[in-house]
């Protein structure tokens, strides 16, 4: 039997736009947590998991530092 098929859509022309490029602004937890992404994945020593950065650990301190921050402010807003 020969149905009738939906016309296949065009192919992309554009290239997709990046994801949270040039729309705003990151919250502060996010932009912590990407700075400190941003540099594990170019340090040799916070790739190793035997190795310490003092970079990597001071980011990361930083990222729980304004998470726990948004937990607090989130609780006394709602208490």
């Amino acid at each position: 039997m020969d149905e009738r098929r939906d016309t296949p859509p065009p192919p992309e022309t554009r290239r997709p736009a990046a994801l949270a490029t040039g729309l705003g602004q990151l919250s502060p937890v996010q932009q912590a947590y990407a700075d400190y992404v941003e540099h594990a994945h170019r340090c040799d020593d916070c790739r190793d998991i035997d190795s310490r950065c003092m970079a990597g650990d001071g980011l990361w301190r930083a990222y729980r530092e304004r998470t726990d921050g948004a937990y607090r402010q989130l609780a006394d807003e709602s208490s």
